[in-house]
């Protein structure tokens, strides 16, 4: 993927990398809008984000900061893409070589001056190409159902040996992003689900087809855990006997895939969004990955944040929901990594302590 970045007329960018593996191209020209692609959860990434704009003048920073000049370009053939698109002969960009892992992916951020045009996200792994017209299937089927404050998809096709999936956004260089739950991202869980619910047996609910994958992976896992998981496979199969009234999930709601404009919430990046879950799964999972990413919080501290979070959302009892997305979301990774999650990835550990926790609670 490289060749799609790296081009022969070539602008200057600080090369960005973190400890994570993660890279970023962004450019030294009006780079204050470059930065909007820059979403640091770590307390040094946001010392970062800040200091950037002074990198090109003060050098020793740049060593500090882990940034270093380099030169880049996109690829003709898909900068015209964006001029097409965009009906903008003067695009900018800035890039984002995507989280380390199965599904990594290129983002590009596209702007012209002071105003962000929108996203493109870039790959050739099938199974990443694959996501893309599942989450554009899936934006389609939310705003059908009356769900705003989401991406509209611009373009969705192969170019050369490349897919390339564009979506509008409404975020400005005035944007906030909120590290904590707030009555906006409630509203935006019970919307999605009031919108979209329906009743159907819950053997034929997402949530049952995860929890059936999982059961076909145990003997594959450690004895303890996988005594952890089928207790509480068992749990959640007693709890939803029969048929619920489940309905659509974002699948990974986070402070880094939303932002606040002009006093509303924007939501994007649906590349998990499902049927077939019940109310609020999201608020876990926004609470839960701030409590293991930013926080960095052990399996009881994590625990206490979860009552804490019961205690907002309208669910009569926690535990079944906490459980499920525990379940939900172990079954994800497994999947992602074609049933050989680790069992030293730190998420893996979190997770599997915490449905340990609720099963005794």
């Amino acid at each position: 993927m490289e060749k799609i970045v790296y081009g022969r007329q070539c602008d200057r960018f600080f090369r960005i990398t973190n400890a994570e593996g993660k890279m970023w191209l962004l450019p030294l020209r009006n780079i204050r809008m470059a930065m909007e692609l820059y979403q640091p959860s770590g307390y040094r990434g946001k010392i970062l984000k800040c200091l950037l704009p002074l990198l090109s003048y003060v050098q020793f920073l740049s060593r500090y900061c882990h940034a270093e000049l380099t030169e880049a370009s996109i690829e003709d053939s898909l900068l015209k893409v964006f001029q097409r698109v965009f009906a903008n002969k003067k695009i900018e960009y800035s890039i984002f070589f995507g989280s380390p892992g199965p599904r990594q992916k290129i983002t590009i951020q596209i702007y012209n001056e002071n105003t962000i045009l929108g996203y493109a996200k870039i790959s050739d792994n099938l199974d990443v190409v694959s996501s893309f017209y599942q989450e554009m299937s899936f934006l389609q089927f939310l705003s059908e159902k009356g769900i705003k404050n989401i991406p509209s998809i611009l373009f969705c096709e192969k170019l050369d040996d490349y897919f390339v999936f564009i979506q509008t956004t409404c975020k400005t260089i005035h944007s906030t992003v909120f590290h904590k739950i707030t009555p906006f991202h409630i509203d935006f869980a019970k919307e999605i689900y009031e919108k979209t619910k329906t009743k159907i047996p819950f053997v034929e609910t997402g949530l049952y087809n995860d929890l059936r994958y999982l059961e076909s992976i145990l003997d594959n896992i450690a004895t303890n855990d996988r005594e952890i998981l089928r207790n509480g496979i068992n749990s959640i199969v007693t709890y939803y006997r029969g048929d619920v009234e489940f309905g659509a999930i974002h699948g990974d709601f986070t402070p880094w895939n939303s932002y606040f404009e002009s006093g509303e919430l924007f939501t994007f990046d649906y590349e998990y969004g499902a049927m077939g879950y019940p109310a609020y799964m999201d608020i876990i999972h926004f609470e839960l990955q701030i409590d293991i990413l930013v926080k960095n919080l052990t399996i009881e501290e994590a625990f206490v944040d979860l009552q804490n979070v019961g205690l907002k959302i309208p669910v009569r009892d926690i535990k079944p929901l906490v459980i499920s997305y525990l379940l939900r979301v172990f079954s994800l990774y497994s999947r992602l990594f074609c049933g050989n999650f680790s069992p030293q990835d730190r998420s893996y550990k979190m997770w599997i302590g915490l449905i340990d926790k609720y099963n005794k609670s």
